[in-house]
C-alpha cells in the first residue's frame, strides 16, 4: 500500500490497531427488549443506557412515528405517561413485525445509533478494507490519519499524478498548485468520501463536501458497493479534481470577502483554540479592514448581520479560505480543542466557504439612486 513520507508502515499499522480498540460495540437485539425509562434513557437486560438524540430519532423512524412524537406527548401529558405509551406501542409493533435492531454503543455507554438489522454499519474492518483497496486501485497515497474516542476514522489521501495548477487574475500560479485526492471518513452515520485538495505551496489541505463527487454510504449491500465504485471511477476519470473547483477558486480570488465572512473565519479559529486577537492576524488579516472602517466612524462590531454581509474587506474570499486551511493543516503551537476532529472540521468549513455563494459577489458598487 502507498504511504507518504509522513506516514510509515508502522504508523499505519498502529493507527489501525488503535481504531479497532475504539470501535463502538455492536449488539443485535429484539426492539421489544429495550424499555424506555425516560425519553433519552433505556433499560436493556438490567443495564441502563443513555441514547443520543439521533438514536431516539432512529427508534421513532423504525416504529413509523413522527420525530417529535415523544416530545409533544411529554409536554402535554408528562414523562411517565409518555414512557408508558411509548413502551406499549413499541412492544406491540415489535411483536407484530418481529423487529430486530443493531445498537451502536460507545465506550461511555451511550447508544449512538439504532439500525434495522440488515442495514449494516460500516465496521472498522470494512472501512480499512475499502480504503486500502481503493488506494491500491487508484494510485493514492496516505497523507494523514485521524481517529477519536467516538469511533470516527479519517484518512486523507492524494494522487501524486493528479497535480494541477490554477492560473487567473488575482492568483499566483506558483502558489496555486494542487494535488487532488479523497478524504475517507467513517462516522456513526456511515461512510463518507469527499474530494480532498492539497495545496502544495503551503501544504494546506481542504475537504469539500458540496461538490457532486461527494459519496455517502449507509448500507453495505452489493448494490451499494457497485454504485460506490462507479462513482470512484468517475472521480478518477476527472483526475480527482472536483467539477467546478477551478472556477470557484478563480471567483473566490476575485471576490472581496465581507466582514461577516472574515468574522466567520476569526470565530472558527478562536472557538477551537487558544489563538486570540493579534495572533490570528497571520491567518486572517483583519487589522487594516477594521482600522479603515473605524476611520470612517464605523465600528465593525456594531454592524448588524446584514450590514456585515454587505461590508467589503481588503481580503479576498480565497484569502479567508487559505487562512483557515493554513491554521488547520499545521501545528503552530496553539492549543487545539479535540485536535483530530477539529482540524478536519475546519478544513470542511473552509471548503464550505469556498463553495457557497459569496456575500459580496452580487453587490452593486455604484447605483443611480
Amino acid at each position: 500500500m502507498n504511504l507518504s513520507k509522513q506516514i510509515s508502515q508502522e504508523h499505519w499499522n498502529s493507527f489501525k490497531n488503535a481504531t479497532s480498540v475504539k470501535q463502538p460495540m455492536r449488539k443485535e437485539i429484539n426492539l421489544a427488549d429495550l424499555k424506555f425509562l425516560t425519553l433519552d434513557t433505556v433499560d436493556y437486560c438490567g443495564v441502563r443506557l443513555v441514547m443520543s438524540k439521533r438514536a431516539v430519532k432512529d427508534i421513532m423512524s423504525i416504529l413509523g412515528l413522527s420525530q417529535t412524537f415523544g416530545g409533544n406527548l411529554n409536554s402535554i401529558f408528562g414523562e411517565q405517561f409518555t414512557n408508558t405509551l411509548l413502551n406499549t406501542m413499541k412492544d406491540a409493533i415489535s411483536s407484530r413485525k418481529g423487529i430486530s435492531v443493531t445498537l451502536l454503543v460507545s465506550s461511555d455507554r451511550v447508544i449512538q445509533r439504532v439500525h434495522k438489522t440488515g442495514s449494516s454499519w460500516v465496521s472498522t474492518e470494512n472501512f480499512f478494507d475499502l480504503v486500502e483497496r481503493t488506494i491500491d486501485k487508484h494510485g493514492l497515497i496516505v497523507n494523514n490519519v485521524e481517529n477519536d474516542s467516538n469511533g470516527n476514522i479519517i484518512v486523507k489521501t492524494t494522487n501524486p499524478n493528479s497535480e494541477f495548477d490554477i492560473v487567473g487574475k488575482g492568483l499566483d500560479s506558483k502558489q496555486e498548485v494542487f494535488q487532488g485526492g479523497l478524504n475517507f471518513q467513517r462516522t456513526y452515520n456511515g461512510l463518507e468520501v469527499d474530494p480532498y485538495l492539497y495545496r502544495l505551496w503551503c501544504t494546506n489541505g481542504m475537504v469539500t463536501k458540496e461538490f457532486e463527487e461527494s459519496i455517502r454510504m449507509t448500507n453495505i449491500t452489493p448494490q451499494d458497493w457497485e454504485r460506490f465504485h462507479q462513482q470512484l471511477d468517475r472521480i478518477e476519470s476527472n483526475n480527482f479534481v472536483p467539477q467546478g473547483f477551478v472556477d470557484k477558486v478563480k471567483m473566490a480570488a476575485n471576490t472581496p470577502a465581507s466582514i461577516a465572512e472574515m468574522e466567520r473565519a476569526i470565530n472558527l479559529i478562536k472557538s477551537n483554540s487558544n489563538c486570540e486577537d493579534m495572533a490570528i492576524m497571520p491567518f486572517v488579516n483583519y487589522g487594516e479592514t477594521y482600522n479603515q472602517f473605524k476611520k470612517m466612524g464605523i465600528q465593525p462590531s456594531e454592524l448588524s448581520t446584514g450590514q456585515k454581509k454587505n461590508a467589503r474587506t481588503n481580503q479576498s474570499v480565497w484569502d479567508i479560505v487559505n487562512g483557515i486551511t493554513d491554521f488547520a493543516s499545521h501545528d503552530y503551537g496553539f492549543e487545539i480543542k479535540d485536535p483530530e476532529n477539529t482540524r478536519n472540521n475546519m478544513m470542511v468549513q473552509a471548503g464550505g466557504i469556498l463553495t457557497k455563494q459569496y456575500d459580496t459577489q452580487n453587490l452593486l458598487l455604484a447605483q443611480p439612486f
